[in-house]
């Protein structure tokens, strides 16, 4: 995607795969520096992405509660290993 960017791995498994996150976290930049909070539902990442106040700046995310999830949302989330698609 761009020079940096953030991954996801499932530690725990055995058929474990780094999966890059996507555009929504990664941009056509570098995005790095994740951080995830204790309640794993939200943290930061740094980035250089267009229209930022700086060089690298740090930015905010909050994972949306599955139950306020569209379809779609739901779906990439599964599709890069964060959710479990629904059965």
């Amino acid at each position: 995607m761009g020079g940096l960017d953030v991954f996801t791995v499932r530690l725990n498994s055995p058929t474990a795969s780094v999966v890059n996150l996507g555009y929504g976290v990664n941009s056509n930049q570098d995005d790095f520096g994740f951080f995830l909070k204790e309640d794993k539902r939200s943290g930061f990442f740094s980035s250089n992405r267009h229209n930022g106040k700086g060089a690298d700046d740090i930015y905010q995310f909050e994972i949306i509660p599955e139950t306020e999830r569209s379809a779609a949302a739901i779906q990439m989330l599964s599709d890069i290993g964060i959710v479990e698609a629904a059965s």
